[in-house]
């Protein structure tokens, strides 16, 4: 059986000024159906470009994206069966136009429906992610962040996709708002059966909401577990520095086999990317790039470390 979403050896490289710059580095990854696959790193890490490779916004360098097994053709097929929620609601809505027309703009451009079906489609998603229908008519400007990040979620599930690609959903919204822009995605997930790529810099979230989750360093994933194999037995020295990084009420500070982050003008390092912050990095590191490769006794948990089979003291 096919993985619902197969990211096949995916290269992106950007012109820059010494050269091609790769911002996604031979990245393999499959999301089956019902799954919460939590896409976790530091900001630049190629999280975002991972995203927009997988919806046909950019074009790849190598590599392909499948879709139950099969590549879809070009960016408005690909738009039907995965959705992008982005992070911020005040900069991804148009604020001059009304949430009706924003909600039922995916299905003007898919021509779907008549103008009355299309007002019942959106009267009906509005409901479904918590907005009074008869509020509608408003502009986006007069929303709060909550709300447009609702508008938002409502003209992502506008063509019944089977998955949403989720980039921080819920950063940009105040925290009083977060737990509840949460629970209606985890709502919506169970009511409408969908599979979320869920990107983001929180692991406190990842951990309540991931069944499984990759962990993105340097355009690379670095380790990929089930949720609670990842958070309890970490085998890549980057993923735990990450959890270290977790507030955690009452506990003091916690150890880390890593060293601070190198300066900006570091010369780059042949093999391991993560070698000049890493304390345990030996010769071999730097000279030989690890493959993303099995823990001993655990198929389904990857690291690409060469001491992946070493637990964390």
């Amino acid at each position: 059986m096919s993985a619902l979403l197969a990211v096949e050896r995916l290269v992106k490289e950007f012109r820059g000024r010494g050269g091609p710059v790769r911002a996604v580095d031979d990245v393999s990854l499959a999301v089956e159906p019902g799954e919460v696959v939590a896409l976790v790193g530091e900001s630049g890490c190629g999280k975002t470009t991972l995203a927009r490779l997988i919806l046909a916004l950019e074009a790849p360098t190598s590599g392909r994206v499948l879709l139950a097994g099969t590549a879809p053709a070009g960016r408005k097929r690909t738009a039907r069966r995965i959705q992008l929620v982005f992070q911020d609601p005040f900069g991804s809505l148009n604020p001059r136009l009304s949430a009706a027309r924003i909600i039922a703009e995916p299905l003007a451009i898919h021509r779907l429906g008549t103008r009355r079906e299309r007002g019942e489609r959106v009267a009906a998603l509005a409901a479904a992610v918590g907005l009074d229908p008869a509020q509608l008519g408003r502009r986006a400007r007069a929303f709060s962040g909550g709300q447009r990040q609702r508008i938002a979620i409502a003209r992502a599930l506008a063509l019944d996709p089977e998955i949403l690609i989720l980039d921080e959903p819920l950063s940009a919204l105040d925290v009083s708002v977060q737990a509840q822009v949460l629970q209606l995605l985890l709502a919506l997930r169970e009511r409408r059966r969908l599979t979320y790529l869920f990107i983001s810099h929180d692991l406190a979230v990842v951990e309540a909401v991931a069944t499984r989750v990759a962990v993105m360093y340097a355009g690379r994933i670095v380790e990929e577990a089930s949720r609670d194999a990842l958070f309890d037995d970490p085998r890549h020295p980057y993923t735990r520095l990450l959890l270290a990084s977790i507030p955690r009420l009452g506990a003091g500070k916690r150890r880390h086999d890593t060293a601070p982050e190198p300066p900006r003008d570091a010369p780059r390092w042949t093999g391991c990317a993560f070698a000049p912050r890493c304390a345990r990095a030996v010769d071999r590191c730097r000279a030989e790039t690890p493959a993303l490769a099995s823990v001993a006794g655990t198929p389904a948990h990857r690291a690409a470390c060469h001491f992946r089979d070493e637990a964390a003291a």
